[in-house]
């Protein structure tokens, strides 16, 4: 599954990175990634910084967010990175609007 997506209004190094972004994944792995998304939308970043999610092959408690960003979230331009400050970054109003869009589209795509 392929979904491009886009950030809008001021941005920190995560929502350049999320600007039109690709969303790759397996339709398996939708509901981890939807999982996740949720939390960083409902999560304070203390508790996302200690939560884990499944792998690329399903394993539970393997990967952090910031791990399945950059599995399964490809920027459009290779030279976007994370940045030093995600769980910081990931609570700004652009990038929680962003993860809304991605939710949003994610679960359109799969309707």
């Amino acid at each position: 599954m392929v979904i491009l997506l886009g950030c809008a209004g001021e941005k920190n190094a995560l929502g350049v990175y999320l600007e039109n972004v690709e969303l790759q994944c397996e339709m398996s792995q939708v509901e981890n990634i939807k999982r996740a998304l949720n939390d960083a939308l409902t999560l304070s970043q203390e508790e996302l910084e200690s939560k884990r999610y499944e792998d690329y092959t399903g394993t539970p408690g393997q990967w952090d967010l910031r791990i399945l960003f950059e599995n399964h979230f490809v920027p459009d331009d290779p030279g976007k990175v994370l940045g030093d400050h995600f769980y910081e970054d990931i609570q700004s109003e652009n990038v929680q609007s962003t993860i809304r869009n991605i939710l949003e589209g994610l679960t359109a795509s799969i309707e």
